[in-house]
């Protein structure tokens, strides 16, 4: 199939109380994709454009057309002050990509006296595509370059959330918790630490701050040198915030330890 098209604009923006015309942010502009193809995006602008623009395709595969154009116009501070001599030209030649008989993708070549210039048009939905496309790729791409854990932390990944879908109101009696951790609670056996060590709490966090070498060892039982707490125990603080109850002693030798039940 072969088409001939031409297209014809007209853009006036002379405001009737401001004789000097509209300013210069608001005026029409010629140069880019859509009107004059062989000059820059933006490339003249005054208070009126005119524009031509003729194109002939010819289709050369079932969704595929290539074309030749040429384009013609200028801008004006005023009606009557546009005269063929002012026109700017160019030419050049393109392809397009079609989809059930609409306009996909077009590529422009022109050319003018100021130089050779290509352009890319996407149609909205194509737009629209790539950009979530181009958004979820960079998104990807950071995820996976940041890093989650350094080489000496003891998991590799985050543990599973359990569900909450058995959570409850539960009301906190003091009485009741004071005696079950006293007298029903064991401690439950040493493991190495888990995901705990990824929210700053626990020996990680002691080990960085010292700008110690983590050791496996050291994961698992902290940085503490002084051994066991000796007695005999003082009591010097009462912890007053939580649900599980606990104090801060001392012990024979002067030093401080913070009991959790």
């Amino acid at each position: 199939m072969r088409t001939l098209a031409f297209r014809a604009a007209e853009r006036n923006d002379i405001p009737q109380r401001r004789p000097a015309g509209a300013f210069f942010y608001l005026q029409p502009t010629l140069g880019g994709p859509n009107d004059l193809r062989g000059y820059e995006r933006y490339r003249y602008y005054g208070n009126g454009s005119s524009v031509l623009s003729g194109e002939y395709r010819w289709s050369v595969a079932g969704s595929l057309e290539l074309a030749i154009f040429g384009d013609g116009g200028n801008v004006y501070s005023r009606p009557g002050l546009i005269g063929l001599r002012e026109l700017r030209g160019d030419g050049g030649f393109g392809v397009r990509f079609k989809s059930k008989q609409q306009e996909v993708v077009r590529v422009d070549l022109g050319v003018s006296p100021e130089g050779v210039k290509v352009w890319f048009v996407f149609q909205q939905r194509i737009r629209k595509a790539l950009s979530f496309v181009l958004v979820g790729t960079i998104c990807q791409a950071a995820t996976l370059v940041a890093q989650q854990f350094l080489s000496d932390d003891p998991i590799k990944k985050v543990p599973e959330t359990e569900s909450a879908q058995k959570a409850a109101v539960q009301d906190i009696n003091a009485i009741y918790d004071f005696v079950y951790h006293s007298y029903k609670y064991k401690a439950p056996p040493a493991t190495p630490s888990l995901g705990v060590n990824t929210l700053e709490r626990g020996p990680r966090f002691e080990l960085v701050y010292k700008q110690t070498k983590a050791e496996c060892q050291e994961l698992k039982t902290g940085t503490r040198v002084h051994g066991a707490p000796q007695p005999p125990f003082t009591v010097v603080a009462a912890k007053t915030e939580g649900v599980t109850p606990g104090f801060r002693i001392k012990d024979g030798r002067g030093l401080t330890y913070f009991i959790q039940g």
